[in-house]
């Protein structure tokens, strides 16, 4: 019963911290998008041809070199433009909140569906 007390306000304080990440991480897409609007706006009032395509995010693709185990938290963290690290810790939080075996599943589906980024060209000269 003690313990059921102490979990209650840390699992309220996680989910409170996880649904603030994603309300910071959606303005900032929010305000990706209006500058990539700005920006074609006055690409067009130029005369400049725009990119085909350009959009201020990218595919989500599973990373090469933020990688772990599949590469998901990297692939994420590169998709949102954030640190893998708080990624990785709010992975381990969720697994942990959820016995588990959900997030784990999860993860090895995610990681078998979503493709890898491509590989990188190397020049050499």
């Amino acid at each position: 019963m003690r313990l059921l007390m102490f979990l209650i306000p840390i699992a309220l304080l996680v989910i409170f911290a996880i649904v603030t990440l994603f309300i910071l991480l959606g303005k900032k897409a929010k305000a990706e998008i209006e500058n990539a609007k700005l920006q074609k706006e006055e690409e067009l009032k130029n005369g400049a041809r725009s990119k085909s395509g350009s959009f201020p995010h990218n595919r989500f693709l599973r990373s090469r070199t933020n990688k772990v185990i599949f590469g998901m938290c990297g692939g994420l963290a590169e998709y949102f433009n954030i640190d893998p690290m708080l990624v990785r810790i709010g992975t381990v939080l969720l697994a942990v909140l959820t016995a588990v075996f959900p997030v784990v599943l999860a993860y090895i589906i995610c990681g078998l569906i979503i493709p890898q980024e491509p590989k990188k060209e190397s020049t050499k000269y």
